[in-house]
């Protein structure tokens, strides 16, 4: 499972039942433990927490597949769990995975904190945090040696630009680079630039995905291949699923722009072949440099 391995270990421990439940702390005489949920005042145990709670009633209607209460008689976990995950896709596993985990920290907010959060926020909260991982946490093919690879011309005719994203957390802060190429290898033209109020990784590769479909516009007769290392970024565009993150909107914007705009792809290029665009985009990044952006087009820049 593609989670992080704090919410694997929070599952694992869910549907063995040694999690600090009101009922399980109550069990074990912790002090101030009442046994009662936090929420409604009914005994706490783990899928009164995660599932049967009205709360969490009113979170699990909210995704794309249906969720329903198929232990609601036992209130067993550990029989709702596996009866959601049989015959799943692979990816909705760990999406229940990461909705276990958010019902969770939305119960800690209240408890610990004292803060309210809907069920739309915490829904929010889970595919989010799942994009991020998955988009910086790619899986390599076990027992695969990968071969040094190359910058590889695009067809005739055909143009390939090079595009990267690098974020900055404090600040909120990214920065994005373009290079563009002709079949032969020359060098066409370049860009970078930066962006405020960026969130997370993910976040920057699809600002920088978006400002290399608008570069694209600089060659209107011509198909043109966008090129990026970032495979969880291409796998989520890509994909024909409804996204609930709070990129959700952005991401179905590409997809129309990528399906209206027949003559250009987007494909995964690894590292080694994204070494311009990549220094572009942290190069921007750097204090002295503007928040204009920046192009190049009778000759490479330094970077090149």
């Amino acid at each position: 499972m593609r989670v992080p391995p704090k919410v694997r270990m929070l599952v694992w421990r869910a549907l063995m039942n040694i999690f600090p439940t009101q009922q399980n702390l109550a069990q074990r005489r912790v002090h101030a433990a009442s046994g009662g949920c936090v929420f409604c005042g009914e005994l706490e145990t783990v899928g009164h927490a995660l599932v049967w709670c009205s709360t969490a009633q009113r979170f699990w209607p909210l995704f794309p597949f249906p969720i329903s209460g198929h232990a609601s008689v036992t209130g067993d976990i550990k029989e709702w769990f596996q009866v959601l995950a049989a015959d799943r896709s692979s990816s909705q596993p760990e999406q229940i995975m990461m909705g276990l985990w958010s019902v969770w920290h939305t119960r800690n907010l209240r408890v610990w904190n004292g803060q309210g959060r809907s069920p739309e926020e915490s829904l929010n909260c889970a595919m989010c945090t799942l994009h991020d991982f998955q988009a910086n946490n790619g899986l390599p093919r076990p027992g695969v040696l990968r071969a040094k690879v190359h910058w590889q011309r695009p067809p005739m005719g055909t143009i390939k630009i090079n595009m990267d994203g690098a974020f900055r957390a404090a600040g909120g802060l990214s920065g994005f680079g373009l290079v563009a190429r002709d079949h032969n290898g020359s060098f066409l033209g370049c860009k970078m630039g930066r962006f405020h109020g960026v969130s997370s990784p993910l976040h920057a590769e699809l600002l920088a995905l978006r400002e290399g479909l608008r570069f694209t516009a600089k060659w209107p007769d011509i198909c043109i291949c966008l090129e990026s290392d970032a495979q969880g970024m291409i796998n989520t565009v890509l994909s024909r699923g409804v996204d609930l993150s709070p990129l959700g909107c952005l991401i179905e914007d590409f997809q129309e722009l990528l399906h209206a705009a027949g003559r250009v792809s987007v494909v995964h290029g690894f590292r080694e072949v994204n070494g311009v665009a990549d220094r572009l985009a942290h190069y921007v990044l750097s204090s002295h440099v503007s928040d204009a952006e920046v192009e190049w087009w009778d000759s490479p820049c330094l970077a090149l």
